[in-house]
């Protein structure tokens, strides 16, 4: 049941219950007045199949017009049942409303607070957070919370997922002790082998100078070919630009005291001329 459905029939019951009680208790009231138990066996016969089994059902009338229409109730959002007996707290007054033992079910969020009368509109679902409006107006204003909210419900974790996460865990772990032990068991075998300790001759030191020489000077005339290539393709149409570029070049290999060459792309043939 929506809980503005609800709300109608909670407000219907409070009316029609109470009548149909009080018609119940006119119908005892006016048998055994003009029909006493000892006049005859047929009063006897009224009570026992008329009034007694009329005042059953009204009796299993109310309750199951309490327990079944009242309670069932439940969120739009989440669609989780929301008890309509919750102890509650009015938005407008802030009063709780119900017994820790019984609940709200003379004043439940459903009908009004027994302080100061007022009907909430809204009633904050204490599953999702989300408004469960009471009338067609959807208004939010002052609404009814849970008087006492509980934590929301989490799913219990899976056991097997659990332990599959802790043995990737533990797995990954010890894979990064083994790897640094690894790694320190490395570095100290190297800083304790003589090459690492030994020190550098002056004819080593020389050759590692000349190759660190050797690669920068042949780095800058790669660069200078490969340039000289790519400016004499650019600016073929274009011999003043050309010009500059090659000068700027010129100036670049000076700087490393070498002299500079002048390497022209034959566009026709494909090759290259100094």
């Amino acid at each position: 049941m929506n809980p503005i459905q609800a709300k109608r029939v909670y407000g219907f019951s409070r009316i029609k219950l109470p009548l149909l009680c009080i018609v119940a208790l006119i119908l005892v009231g006016v048998t055994l007045t003009f029909f006493p138990l000892s006049a005859s066996p047929v009063t006897l016969v009224y009570l026992v199949v008329i009034d007694l089994p009329l005042g059953t059902l009204l009796g299993l009338y109310l309750i199951w017009s309490i327990v079944l229409n009242i309670i069932d109730v439940y969120c739009p959002n989440c669609d989780k049942e929301i008890l309509c007996f919750t102890r509650w707290r009015c938005g407008h007054c802030g009063n709780i409303n119900g017994t820790k033992k019984n609940g709200a079910i003379v004043f439940p969020f459903l009908y009004r607070c027994s302080r100061c009368r007022h009907e909430p509109q809204a009633y904050i679902c204490h599953h999702c957070q989300h408004p469960v409006f009471l009338n067609e107006k959807d208004d939010p204003t002052e609404p009814a919370t849970m008087a006492f909210p509980t934590e929301p419900l989490t799913t219990e974790p899976d056991p097997v997922q659990e332990r599959r996460k802790k043995h990737m865990d533990e797995k990954e772990e010890l894979q990064q002790k083994i790897e640094i032990a690894a790694l320190k068991k490395n570095l100290t075998q190297l800083e304790a082998s003589p090459e690492f300790k030994r020190e550098l001759s002056e004819y080593e030191k020389l050759e590692k100078q000349y190759s660190n020489y050797d690669a920068k000077i042949f780095g800058v005339q790669m660069l200078e070919r490969s340039k000289r290539m790519e400016y004499a393709k650019m600016f073929r149409n274009d011999p003043d630009v050309l010009e500059m570029k090659n000068l700027a070049m010129d100036a670049f290999v000076e700087e490393f005291g070498l002299t500079p060459k002048r390497y022209v792309a034959d566009q026709e043939k494909g090759t290259t001329t100094v």
